[in-house]
C-alpha cells in the first residue's frame, strides 16, 4: 500500500479489488482515478502523510507479522502502553489514533452484545493534541460512558485544545467531562478564565465601622460622637484567575459542580480563607483500586507533562 501511495498507482489495488466482492471501494478508487490531476495530487499527498511512519524499513519489518486482535482485547484485562518520543510524535499521531479507532469499535461491538460486567475499559491519553488527535473527540466522549468506555486526557490548557478541535468545540471541554483536575502553572488566560466561571461565586459578607466626631458651636458643650456599622454582601468568585494559576501545594479537583483541594479532605477550608462549597458526594466505589478490562494508557513521564487532566468519569 505505501508503494502504491508513494507511486500514485492504483492499478494493483484495482486488480485486487476486482477479485473481491468490494464494489463501493472499487468505485471509489476509480472515482478517485478519474478526478483532476491537481487534486489526485493531494490526495495521494494527504495518504502519503498518514502513513509516513511506514517510511522506515525497521518499522515495515516490526508491521509484517501484526499480532494485535482488537476484538479479543475488548473482552480482556490486558493493558497497552503506547509511547512516541517528542520529534517523532507527529508521525506517530496517524498510526495511535489508527489504534485506538480500532479498539474504539471493537469496544462498541462488545458493548452492543453483552452485558456490561466489571470497570470500564479506561483510555489515559497524555498529550492528546499532540500524540492522539482524535478529531471526533467530542463525540467520542459524550458516547463513551453508555459504551462501557471512559477517557481521560493530559492538555497543557484549553488554547491546545482550541487549535486542534476548534474554539467552540474547546469551550464545551469543561461541560464535556465531569472530573477536571487543575495543576499549578497555567498561563492561558482563556483557560483561566473557563476554571474560575467554572467553579462559580459566592455571597461575602462584610462589615464596614465608621466612627465620627462633631464639634459644638458653644465652647461649653461636649462634641458629639457617632458610630455606625454597615452591613452588605458582594458578589465573589471563589477562585480569581490568579489563584488558580497559582494554586499553592495541592491540585484543584472538580467534580461536576463541586470542587476541592485534591489534597484535602472534602469539605476543607482552602488555604486561601475563602468559604468551601459543599463537599464532594463520596464515590460508591474507589476506581483508583480497580483493575480496568483492556486499559490502553499513551505514557508520556506518566501523565506528568499536563496541566489539564480531564476523565469521562460520571
Amino acid at each position: 500500500m505505501l508503494r502504491w501511495t508513494l507511486r500514485g498507482d492504483l492499478a494493483p489495488a484495482q486488480a485486487i479489488l476486482a477479485d473481491t466482492a468490494a464494489p463501493v471501494a472499487a468505485d471509489v478508487l476509480a472515482g478517485i482515478e478519474r478526478t483532476d490531476e491537481r487534486e489526485r495530487s493531494s490526495i495521494f499527498s494527504a495518504t502519503a502523510g498518514v502513513l509516513a511512519a511506514y517510511n522506515s524499513d525497521a518499522v515495515r519489518q516490526a508491521a509484517a507479522n501484526p499480532n494485535f486482535d482488537a476484538g479479543r482485547f475488548a473482552t480482556c484485562t490486558d493493558t497497552i502502553y503506547v509511547t512516541a518520543p517528542e520529534h517523532k510524535q507527529a508521525l506517530c499521531a496517524p498510526l495511535i489514533v489508527g489504534l485506538l479507532e480500532q479498539i474504539r469499535h471493537a469496544a462498541y461491538e462488545h458493548a452492543r452484545n453483552h452485558a456490561p460486567a466489571g470497570p470500564p475499559m479506561l483510555w489515559a491519553l497524555d498529550e492528546i493534541a499532540n500524540t492522539a488527535p482524535i478529531h471526533d473527540l467530542p463525540a467520542l466522549v459524550s458516547q463513551a460512558g453508555s459504551q462501557h468506555l471512559q477517557v481521560m486526557i493530559g492538555l497543557q490548557d484549553l488554547a491546545q485544545a482550541r487549535t486542534r478541535w476548534g474554539e467552540h468545540q474547546a469551550d464545551a471541554f469543561l461541560s464535556l467531562f465531569q472530573t477536571k483536575l487543575i495543576l499549578t502553572g497555567i498561563a492561558d488566560p482563556h483557560t483561566l478564565e473557563a476554571i474560575s466561571l467554572a467553579l462559580g461565586e459566592y455571597d461575602r459578607d462584610t462589615v464596614s465601622q465608621t466612627l465620627g466626631q462633631a464639634e459644638s458651636e458653644d465652647w461649653r458643650a461636649h462634641p458629639t460622637h457617632t458610630d455606625s456599622v454597615n452591613y452588605q454582601t458582594q458578589r465573589q468568585r471563589i477562585l480569581t484567575l490568579g489563584d488558580i494559576a497559582r494554586l499553592p501545594d495541592h491540585a484543584l479537583l472538580l467534580q461536576g459542580n463541586d470542587w476541592t483541594p485534591s489534597n484535602s479532605p472534602p469539605g476543607t477550608k482552602p488555604s486561601h480563607g475563602k468559604p468551601s462549597p459543599p463537599p464532594r458526594q463520596k464515590r460508591k466505589r474507589d476506581r483508583a483500586q480497580r483493575r480496568a478490562p483492556g486499559s490502553l494508557i499513551y505514557r508520556d513521564k506518566i501523565l506528568a507533562s499536563a496541566r489539564l487532566l480531564c476523565v469521562s468519569w460520571r
